[in-house]
């Protein structure tokens, strides 16, 4: 038992170097969509040094890029298996329903239980668990690694402003986003402080029919 905690730590100490040698000073913001197959976006501002994490309800209508229509999001994952888009339909929709750049996904066969109130340690552990054959997920391990609990801020949409209840022609119950409200929760915990400090704007303007922040910027 020892050995093995002792190998463990070793591990550890490894990844920590790895971590910082690739970068984990950087001052560019890094967001993952995780999907089990419920979706998370967990969003790390290094300049900031804080975390958003975005809990989607799994019955939130969200609009595929490429053409392929409205989807609930706990069918997305299933969606970009069947289309063979190995997480690319999965990334971009949610990037473009945010507004926000999502670089990876992490798509996992294990369904994974939310704790009652989402914390800090439950997204190291499941990182942690994912890292090992995703080598890229260690420099956002060790970021959050470092964050004190206060650090890291869980934004459930579901309770949020930004989304109505809506019934479909077949009874179902279905969340629709309130662009506008959307807009305003995303620029708030989403603004890149690393941008902020050198002077930037950003500003997010959804001016066509596709239904998202990201369908256009200026």
């Amino acid at each position: 038992m020892k050995r093995k905690l002792a190998v463990a730590a070793i591990l550890m100490a490894i990844l920590a170097v790895i971590a910082a040698a690739i970068g984990i000073k950087s001052s560019s913001r890094m967001t993952v969509v995780l999907a089990s197959p419920s979706l998370l976006v967990l969003s790390y501002d290094p300049a900031a040094k804080r975390a958003t994490v975005w809990q989607l309800p799994d019955n939130l209508q969200i609009e595929v890029v490429g053409g392929y229509g409205m989807y609930a999001a706990k069918s997305l994952v299933g969606l970009d298996a069947q289309e063979k888009q190995t997480g690319r339909l999965l990334r971009e929709s949610v990037a473009h329903f945010l507004g926000v750049v999502v670089e990876r996904e992490i798509i996992t066969s294990k369904t994974y239980d939310l704790p009652k109130l989402l914390n800090k340690g439950w997204v190291e552990t499941v990182l942690r668990q994912n890292m090992w054959t995703r080598p890229w997920l260690v420099k956002l391990w060790w970021a959050m690694v470092r964050l004190r609990p206060d650090q890291m801020e869980v934004i459930d949409l579901g309770l949020s402003n930004s989304l109505t209840l809506q019934t479909l022609p077949d009874g179902s119950l279905v969340y629709q986003a309130d662009l506008q409200q959307l807009a305003a929760i995303v620029q708030r915990y989403m603004t890149d402080e690393g941008l902020v400090n050198e002077g930037g704007n950003v500003l997010v303007i959804n001016s066509t029919q596709s239904f998202g922040l990201g369908s256009s910027f200026s």
